[in-house]
């Protein structure tokens, strides 16, 4: 599985440092260590990133509540602040920028992985926290286990029972395992709310496809990827009119 992949923005080196070598030997990956916004911006940029860790504190022009406020108006990602602040106007100014968690400074770093969890769980549990800004990709939470699934990978998702599975492609499947398919099940009403981006079109109550993954469509049957999938009655005409259609001669 892969590993949830953490941007610190902390602008004392030996502190930062330190807490990248923890969050490695806890099993994270660390995308970046950023001082400035400028740095932070291009590490998002670059590097694909599952949580900030946010010093409040921070020796320049802007505290880290300013430099979150400017990096979410970009990006939606769950954030945890480090703070050493008792003050009440800071507290208050830092929850208007729905923060997932809090690590009050001085920190035990067996606490890191404890308030890195809750984090991605309250982010993708509480809407405030997590608003319908629809980037490409979310995770999901498998038995414990929070699994990166990136848009593009998907090809289309299908009832089975009360949830709905994932048909991903070849590289997507083996992104996230190279030894064997994960399968993968949520709420398919919740993700076309929240997390689908526009190029994902709804067939039925019960199916949803990525227009990107269409191959064509024949009768009353799209293909995607690989796939036959049944276009439901009276669904074909809305269907075609997501794609620019020419005529041949």
């Amino acid at each position: 599985m892969e590993a949830l992949r953490i941007l610190i923005f902390e602008d004392e080196l030996m502190v930062a440092h330190d807490i990248r070598e923890n969050l490695i030997r806890s099993g994270y990956e660390v995308s970046g260590i950023a001082r400035t916004l400028e740095k932070a911006l291009g590490i998002l940029e670059n590097s694909p990133t599952d949580i900030l860790l946010v010093d409040i504190q921070l020796n320049g022009p802007l505290d880290g509540i300013e430099i979150v406020e400017r990096l979410s108006s970009q990006y939606s990602i769950p954030v945890i602040y480090l703070t050493a602040h008792s003050d009440m106007k800071v507290l208050h100014r830092a929850k208007q920028t729905n923060p997932s968690a809090y690590l009050i400074k001085p920190f035990r770093m067996a606490e890191l992985p404890l308030q890195i969890e809750l984090a991605i769980h309250n982010f993708y549990q509480h809407p405030l926290l997590n608003p319908t800004k629809k980037s490409d990709g979310f995770l999901l939470s498998v038995g414990g286990i929070f699994i990166r699934v990136f848009n593009h990978e998907i090809i289309y998702i299908e009832a089975k029972g009360p949830a709905s599975r994932f048909h991903l492609t070849e590289e997507g499947y083996h992104r996230i395992h190279p030894h064997r398919k994960v399968e993968l099940y949520a709420n398919l009403g919740y993700l076309f709310e929240h997390h689908l981006t526009d190029n994902f079109y709804r067939l039925s109550k019960s199916e949803g496809i990525n227009l990107d993954h269409v191959n064509g469509i024949e009768g009353d049957e799209v293909l995607c990827s690989g796939y036959r999938i049944a276009i439901p009655t009276g669904k074909r005409k809305s269907l075609l009119e997501q794609f620019c259609i020419i005529k041949a001669r």
